[in-house]
């Protein structure tokens, strides 16, 4: 056993050596006294701008293949769920959505679970982590299940733009509820991320109401692009009212807790 007075401020062996060189991402990640805290905002912000960007030039591909099949006018407008039953676009989807979920998103709702634990119920905050998760596996769902599959393309959407709304809106709420707690530049975002969460929710009725009374197409489609890719920046925005999730290594308080129970 290594006595505590030996271990440095980061653990006994896990100290980071400084090679002289700046790391590219070193603006993604602090270490100080012992907490290394890693920076989901810049994480978070480049692969939304990146999955957006993918979206967009496979839309503009569409529209501009030569074939005809699709047209980006406002009459015309492709829904996503007809771009990405494409050869290789739905591989593309299917693959980017996946990875920013599992990658990205999932790491921003246990971010903000452990932001809000303890200051709210631990049932409200299971809750709130529930439906993340339940919004989280719908989008990728949405690619497997293509429009060949209606009912599950439809569930599957339902799970991810439904399921995110109300996630966005109870986090918004609950941030905005114990946002004394934080210091100002965070009361300032939570109070950003609650505006935008408005305009989340009034894109997602507006165009839910327009599928409704319009059907699929034109400004259905148009409503729908501009409502996936609002959903898939949310936690940009969100970003500034938590930018770090914490990641705390402490070897020594682990060899006194064994002593103590020993």
């Amino acid at each position: 056993m290594v006595p505590a007075s030996q271990c440095s401020c980061n653990g006994c062996g896990h100290s980071i050596k400084k090679t002289g060189e700046k790391s590219a991402f070193a603006s993604w990640f602090a270490d100080e006294d012992g907490v290394i805290s890693i920076s989901l905002r810049g994480m978070t912000i480049l692969f939304s701008v990146f999955i957006t960007a993918v979206l967009i030039i496979m839309l503009y591909l569409s529209c501009n293949d030569g074939k005809g099949d699709y047209k980006c006018t406002i009459q015309e407008w492709p829904m996503i769920s007809d771009v990405i039953r494409q050869e290789m676009y739905d591989r593309t989807f299917l693959l980017l959505t996946a990875v920013f979920m599992f990658g990205v998103q999932q790491v921003n709702l246990r971010a903000f679970y452990k932001q809000l634990y303890g200051k709210i119920s631990n049932g409200r905050n299971d809750t709130l982590m529930y439906i993340g998760m339940i919004s989280m596996v719908g989008l990728p769902m949405v690619g497997v299940f293509d429009e060949s599959w209606k009912t599950m393309h439809g569930i599957s959407a339902g799970m991810f733009f439904g399921g995110f709304m109300i996630y966005a809106r109870m986090l918004s709420n609950d941030m905005n509820s114990v946002k004394d707690q934080f210091d100002q530049p965070t009361q300032a975002a939570i109070k950003s991320m609650e505006s935008n969460v408005t305009g989340l929710i009034l894109t997602t009725v507006a165009f839910g109401i327009s599928l409704a009374l319009r059907g699929a197409g034109g400004i259905t489609a148009i409503l729908e692009w501009a409502t996936g890719i609002y959903f898939v920046n949310f936690f940009s925005i969100a970003s500034y009212a938590n930018p770090f999730y914490d990641s705390v290594h402490i070897p020594a308080a682990r060899e006194e807790k064994k002593e103590e129970t020993a």
